[in-house]
């Protein structure tokens, strides 16, 4: 869900915290992101995949993915 307004609070109050990042992760190598996993997790949830806990093993390719396309 999120916090409703929050983008073009951010833009109007501070607009360089927006950014556009032309090459994806890399940007982000050694740097703490926060992401709000709420819709996230409801989508990793809806995995057409009969997994018990397919919402935790959403977050793991996801968390993989981002380590493996972070390292330097």
């Amino acid at each position: 869900m999120g916090v409703l307004g929050l983008t073009p609070f951010l833009q109007k109050l501070c607009p360089s915290v927006i950014q556009h990042l032309p090459d994806r992760l890399q940007s982000l190598a050694g740097k703490r992101v926060i992401l709000d996993g709420t819709l996230l997790t409801q989508r990793v949830h809806c995995i057409p995949i009969s997994h018990p806990y397919r919402h935790i093993l959403g977050w793991y390719r996801i968390v993989i993915y981002v380590s493996f396309r972070t390292q330097v």
